[in-house]
């Protein structure tokens, strides 16, 4: 069973953080000041809190920023060289390699391990944009060191940046409830449709990004299920390269041999299955220069069927990493717009 993600120091900071603050608003939404005789929130308190949320949908929005920050600085001012993500995967599979024989007693000193990780990075050429992070796990009893490696990032790390995002996203929507007045909430009183909409698509959003959430924590260790010695990206890579070959092996061959693998060019880096049972049938009713083609084409597909047992779980689960992402973004850029038109419409009226 994979081991689950830890977790970190800082989060336990956000979510108390994020706590005080939440609990701090409410208490002032509670204050007899803050309400009407009627007990519906006052218009300027309302007013107050908008400005909350927005601020906190600023700092939410920094994620996204971030993200096309990073795409202009590879893009424009430093260009990855050519083939890098090869170089990247021969280090991974150096770190892996080494992490390895680390569970297995083999390299037990720490200093070794440091010098081993950074001389795997030297040799495939990626000191400069890879770094390592050192930790520690348990295995068969014994703590033993765990080498990660992750790319260096110029704005910060991701994963401090989605922290952010998370915390204050979930925060900003428990806000925004107040703001919209749990007691006229109750009646049905939503203060009209504009603000109706956008609350709808705060909460579809903050909805598909748990369902995000969810799938960061759990995928990643279903993955590492599913991990051989070479990674996601290497199977993805030799399965195309069949898929080349097979390409020009059907130029070359009869419309026989083209319509047998012409599902197979382009199907195998979607993790489409190979059905070798039925190329086999079709291949004893074949003879000569034919046959020989189809044995060729045969011998291809038997290596991406090994490829393809480690490799479709692996990409059916990276699948489920981007598939909320098509409900998420969409609810997001609908909810920002309703709530540009809800300010407009309330600074107007």
């Amino acid at each position: 069973m994979a081991a689950k993600r830890p977790i970190e120091r800082s989060q336990i900071v956000w979510s108390f953080f994020c706590a005080v603050l939440l609990g701090g608003v409410i208490w002032w939404a509670l204050q007899d000041s803050s309400k009407t005789a009627s007990g519906y929130l006052k218009s300027d308190v309302q007013l107050y809190l908008g400005f909350v949320i927005l601020a906190m949908i600023f700092l939410v929005m920094c994620f996204t920023l971030r993200k096309w920050g990073l795409f202009f600085y590879y893009a424009f001012l430093l260009k990855p060289r050519p083939g890098m993500d090869e170089y990247i995967d021969k280090a991974q599979f150096a770190i892996k390699a080494l992490q390895r024989k680390i569970d297995q007693g083999v390299v037990t000193n720490i200093r070794d391990v440091r010098e081993r990780a950074q001389k795997a990075l030297v040799d495939a050429g990626v000191e400069r944009s890879m770094r390592l992070r050192y930790k520690s796990k348990v295995v068969g009893g014994k703590k033993v060191p765990e080498v990660e490696m992750y790319r260096k990032e110029p704005f910060g790390r991701l994963f401090r940046w989605l922290e952010i995002h998370i915390f204050f996203g979930l925060l900003s929507f428990a806000i925004a409830v107040v703001h919209a007045d749990p007691v006229a909430m109750l009646q049905l009183q939503f203060g009209g449709p504009v603000a109706a909409a956008t609350l709808g698509l705060f909460a579809l959003t903050i909805f598909t990004g748990l369902i995000g959430l969810y799938f960061y924590f759990v995928v990643p260790s279903r993955l590492a299920e599913h991990e051989t010695e070479i990674t996601w990206g290497e199977t993805r890579k030799q399965l195309e390269k069949i898929e080349d070959e097979l390409e020009v092996l059907m130029s070359a061959s009869s419309e026989t041999v083209k319509k047998a693998f012409a599902p197979y060019v382009g199907g195998l880096v979607k993790g489409g299955a190979v059905n070798l049972g039925a190329l086999t049938a079709a291949h004893a009713t074949l003879d000569g220069k034919e046959k020989e083609a189809f044995e060729r084409g045969l011998v291809m597909l038997g290596q991406a069927e090994k490829l393809e047992h480690y490799y479709r779980p692996q990409n059916k689960q990276r699948q489920k990493l981007q598939s909320w992402l098509y409900f998420h973004i969409p609810f997001s850029i609908g909810m920002i717009v309703f709530m540009i038109i809800h300010m407009l419409s309330v600074w107007y009226y």
